[in-house]
């Protein structure tokens, strides 16, 4: 899936875990829907496990991110920090319908 991101997110700090399929590749585009699934922490290992068993064994990373989140003007904003991208920022309005992209942007 060469335009599309798949991962397993065990989230420390809030103690959840969710399944994530990103429809865009990262860093191209200004917008990319995602669909999410939360899952219980303690089965992680099953989920990745399912994944790789299936065949999803290419460019897997593994990925330990630092990150502090504002909100500024309704905007979340994440400073972040992986191995894998570097220190990075984040700027995310979560829309409902892709018609509401352009007053987002305008934001």
């Amino acid at each position: 899936m060469p335009d599309k991101l798949l991962k397993v997110v065990n989230n420390i700090s809030k103690n959840n875990a969710k399944l994530v399929l990103k429809l865009n590749k990262i860093g191209k585009g200004s917008n990319f829907e995602e669909i999410e699934i939360p899952i219980e922490r303690k089965y992680i290992n099953d989920f990745v496990k399912v994944l790789t068993t299936i065949g999803f064994t290419d460019n897997i990373m593994h990925s330990f991110q630092k990150r502090k989140n504002y909100v500024y003007k309704g905007v979340e904003v994440a400073l972040k920090y992986s191995e894998v991208w570097g220190h990075h920022l984040e700027l995310e309005i979560m829309i409902a319908d892709i018609k509401e992209k352009e007053q987002a942007e305008k934001r």
